[in-house]
């Protein structure tokens, strides 16, 4: 957003304002110079870049069609989670409108806020729904965007002469409560449903109980897919940093070395279980009608020696009643 602010800020000027764009870069690139110090004062500056963007500019191939369906599933869940997204929304729509009336009167139309607002709310919008995916908290960008605007649009009401200051400091006063209570009111209710979900399934707590009762502390437990929630509530380490497997079997993203670092992490630190929980993105192994460990025929084929090593050290012992999550223990020597 840097060089839109720069040409709205310097867009009525030949001269370049300098001393604006230096501030503007500076507040923007010293928190990220810190951040990098600190990654590789820790040496995880590489991992960071490999897992931040790396992995997830690889979700920018979806087709047209996929990221206008991912757009108009953006506007429904905004649309009924947050007011201010939708009058984010109406007051993009009339700030254009706006301003291409202000041009056609020949009035002075230059407003850098509303200009920045008109401009990044489409590219943030755009950048939404960049991986096709649907997670809400892709949404926190918006939040800076949708300050600017509404406050323009505020602004307006408030200096608006032909509106009593009563009546304009009510709509303001409306505005703050409908503003900060009904996200709460939503942060509640899909906090509740959370609950819920998690209490229904029966299958996490058996596997929970079942782990607690079968392992001790400084154990190492590999969960098989991406619920790492396992480990949380066990108390009990992941091996690996690939605790959550799917970007193992990312085409584009995995690599031999990755599996083999994978591999390499599993027989330094052997977790004493494994649990499958089916994910459908990361296949596992499975014993056929004549009890042989085997698996499925899949891309990477780097993954096969991880299969290899888990069938020839690892043994089924149980499986969890409704989800059927497995439990493979390591084999006694």
């Amino acid at each position: 957003m840097l060089p839109l602010t720069s040409v709205i800020l310097t867009i009525k000027n030949i001269q370049v304002n300098w001393k604006m764009i230096i501030g503007l870069t500076l507040g923007i690139s010293i928190p990220l110079i810190l951040l990098a110090g600190y990654l590789a004062r820790h040496h995880i500056l590489a991992s960071y870049w490999e897992i931040a963007y790396i992995y997830n500019f690889l979700y920018s191939n979806n087709t047209l069609t996929q990221r206008i369906t991912s757009e108009v599933e953006w506007i429904k869940i905004l649309s009924s989670d947050s007011p201010v997204f939708v009058i984010t929304l109406f007051t993009w729509l009339g700030g254009i409108v706006y301003l291409g009336w202000k041009v056609a009167k020949r009035q002075e139309w230059f407003n850098p806020p509303l200009l920045f607002g008109l401009s990044a709310f489409p590219i943030e919008m755009i950048l939404l729904n960049t991986s096709g995916n649907i997670f809400r908290h892709y949404g926190m960008p918006l939040i800076p965007v949708q300050a600017i605007l509404c406050g323009w649009l505020l602004n307006q009401v408030v200096s608006y002469k032909k509106i009593p200051k009563l009546i304009s400091n009510f709509c303001l006063l409306l505005f703050l409560i409908i503003s900060s209570t009904l996200p709460l009111t939503n942060l509640i209710e899909n906090a509740k449903k959370d609950r819920e979900l998690y209490l229904s399934q029966t299958s996490l707590f058996e596997v929970i109980r079942y782990i607690k009762q079968n392992t001790k502390p400084g154990d190492y437990l590999l969960v098989w897919g991406s619920t790492t929630l396992v480990n949380f509530l066990t108390d009990l380490p992941a091996p690996t940093r690939f605790g959550f497997q799917v970007p193992l079997f990312r085409h584009g993203y995995t690599s031999e070395k990755l599996i083999t670092e994978f591999l390499d992490d599993l027989q330094k630190r052997p977790p004493v279980m494994i649990v499958n929980t089916h994910h459908p993105l990361t296949p596992f192994v499975y014993t056929d009608t004549s009890q042989t460990c085997k698996w499925q025929d899949t891309l990477p084929e780097d993954m096969n020696e991880v299969y290899q090593y888990i069938c020839a050290n690892y043994t089924q012992i149980d499986v969890i009643t409704k989800d059927q999550w497995e439990i493979y223990r390591i084999t006694p020597r």
